[in-house]
Formats: structure tokens, C-alpha cells, sequence
């Protein structure tokens, strides 16, 4: 194994706004793919949906972790949580099997009034971003360690 240079690594945490994300999956600048190929299960509409009314009652969601090639960001850990943001979004479906906003089940996210669309909007997530120039090596062995 190669010595690897830890000064071209950096790890930062930043807090994006749901809206600021969707821009930048929207601008191609954070990829909805795992590095490296990971493979997933894809949520349902219901797992999503849960997602959504855990964004909406402003619990506590687990932060996203990205990889930061030079030109975008790649998903290490997230992609379920940002695909049903997305699609949620793009009413791509309806809001299911809700565990305590039942009245919001059936609703798209063009069905809400503005202030319950800013409401998700505005909601702050935790990104963690590595970014590891020059030393692809270190990023696989952060990321196959602990993802």
C-alpha cells in the first residue's frame, strides 16, 4: 500500500437548505448516484413519504454524505433521503401511509399553500462533503470504513 498524503484531504460540514440542494441536483452539480458504484434498495412511496413528514414536523434527519470529485458532489450516503426530496418536489408522488400528518396523505407537493411549501424549502439539512484531491485511495478507504 501506497503512503498517502492526508494534507490534499479535507472534510467539512456544511448545512444546505432542502432548496439549495434541489438547485444543485438540478444544475448537475450533486449527482443523484453513489461513488463508487454503491448499490441500494430504493424506497417505496411510503418510506418516502416518512421522510418527507419527518421534514415537515422538523424532526431531527439523519445528515448527507457527499464526495467531492472537483466538478460535483456524489452521494456516499444519502441518496434515498435526496431522491425522495426530489421527486417530492417534482410531484413526483403523493404523500403515504403519514404516522402523524394524516390529513396531508394524498397530497402532492403542488397540492400544499406556500407557506407549507417554504416550510420544507427552508428546512436546513447537514452535509458532510470529503474531498480528497489527488488521493483516490484515501477517499476509498474512508469510505468502504466507515459507509
Amino acid at each position: 500500500m501506497k503512503n498517502i498524503d492526508v494534507r490534499n484531504f479535507n472534510f467539512k460540514v456544511k448545512n444546505y437548505s432542502i432548496h439549495n440542494a434541489i438547485q444543485q441536483i438540478d444544475n448537475k452539480e450533486l449527482l443523484l448516484q453513489y461513488y463508487n458504484g454503491k448499490k441500494s434498495t430504493e424506497w417505496d412511496n411510503v418510506q418516502k413519504s416518512k421522510y418527507i413528514e419527518s421534514i415537515l414536523i422538523r424532526a431531527p434527519v439523519t445528515p448527507i454524505i457527499l464526495y467531492n470529485d472537483f466538478n460535483n458532489h456524489i452521494v456516499i450516503d444519502g441518496l434515498n433521503r435526496l431522491n425522495a426530496l426530489y421527486e417530492y418536489m417534482n410531484n413526483e408522488f403523493e404523500l403515504t401511509g403519514l404516522d402523524f400528518l394524516l390529513e396531508f396523505n394524498n397530497n402532492k407537493y403542488s397540492d400544499f399553500g406556500r407557506a407549507f411549501q417554504r416550510r420544507i424549502e427552508e428546512t436546513q439539512i447537514i452535509i458532510h462533503v470529503i474531498e480528497c484531491y489527488n488521493e483516490t485511495g484515501l477517499a476509498n478507504i474512508l469510505i468502504n470504513r466507515y459507509f
